[in-house]
């Protein structure tokens, strides 16, 4: 048993004594006004509107990160059926639930930068995010073809990842995808129908931009959509845990691995909150990851006497900019065989 993450399991249950850690009423409604504005700012998109081109990326990302996200994680609601449906709140320009589950919240939450966890894997075999990978030439270049990548991030979450689970596909050197997932022919034989049917939902996005634009312009206007969610998800999650300072983490205790592998950006503000939906404190998140978010910026003082306690340190940086600028500098650095 590990003493920190008892005492923080037992502060949890002392800052929820007399509250539910399910969202906020007062959240849920404020995320109802922007539910109500991303129907709104797809129906502009798909007549054409040029202004919903790009406000409907940024407020799908505040739906999607405050709600499906959450969501995905049983913290939204204690009612089962309603998280698995409000996690349809990402598609159709973030992520499908069922992949997301065995990759981020099974397979990401439990081996967060260790070789088990599938995220350090996505950008391959353009871009290494690990020293797991082994360093080949191509990688030199990698700071550059970074950032034509960059905007494929959530299109590989809705199309690609799907079928790779699907169809059982093997990488350029015949290991299968999701290869460290455990169980996974079970799951997939469990969950076929829906990740045929999330497919099916991308299908019909697709066809519905094209029959509204046309073509060219319909692919232009998607592909518009999802570079700009793309690098919204890819500025506001990978700084957390692609860094130089979260990969030395060998402590036994699962817990202390979580905080030592993920970097925090202005905790104390709830603008920040909002914005990010928790993941300016990644390592609280991880730590009770069933709470919801909108609750981790009352929690972290406390959480921070925990982890003071028990000579735990939390690592943070100033702000966002400086946020994603330890990813790229790590993304740099693996640019490199030293």
């Amino acid at each position: 048993t590990c003493s920190f993450h008892e005492d923080v399991k037992k502060f949890a249950r002392q800052h929820f004594k007399d509250k539910s850690h399910k969202m906020k009423p007062w959240w849920a409604c404020m995320l109802s006004i922007i539910f109500i504005l991303v129907i709104a700012v797809t129906v502009s998109h798909l007549k054409g509107s040029l202004a919903a081109l790009w406000l409907m990326p940024l407020f799908h990302w505040l739906l999607a990160v405050n709600v499906a996200h959450d969501a995905s994680h049983f913290a939204v609601s204690s009612r089962p059926w309603l998280n698995k449906l409000l996690c349809y709140s990402a598609m159709p320009l973030l992520f499908g639930p069922t992949a997301w589950y065995i990759q981020h919240v099974v397979q990401h939450h439990l081996y967060t930068n260790t070789e088990d966890d599938v995220d350090l894997y996505h950008f391959l075999p353009v871009v290494r995010t690990t020293r797991l990978t082994k360093f080949t030439e191509r990688f030199k270049y990698q700071m550059y073809l970074g950032f034509l990548l960059m905007p494929t991030a959530t299109a590989h979450l809705l199309f690609v990842g799907p079928l790779e689970l699907l169809s059982g596909a093997t990488d350029v050197k015949g290991v299968k995808f999701y290869q460290q997932c455990q169980n996974l022919g079970d799951y997939i034989a469990r969950k076929r129908g829906d990740l045929l049917a999330e497919f099916l939902v991308m299908c019909l996005w697709v066809a519905a931009n094209i029959y509204a634009h046309g073509m060219w312009m319909g692919w232009g206007r998607m592909i518009v959509s999802w570079t700009v969610s793309g690098y919204l998800f890819l500025i506001f999650t990978q700084g957390a845990h692609l860094h130089g300072d979260c990969q030395e983490h060998h402590d036994e205790s699962w817990a202390k691995r979580q905080v030592n592998a993920a970097i925090a950006f202005q905790p104390e503000s709830y603008l920040w909150l909002f914005l990010s939906g928790g993941l300016n404190m990644q390592s609280l998140h991880h730590v009770i990851p069933g709470v919801a978010s909108c609750h981790l910026r009352d929690m972290w003082p406390g959480y921070q006497a925990v982890c003071q306690k028990h000579g735990v340190h939390l690592k943070e940086s100033s702000n966002l900019f400086d946020f994603f600028r330890g990813f790229l500098s790590w993304v740099h650095e693996l640019s490199s065989e030293t």
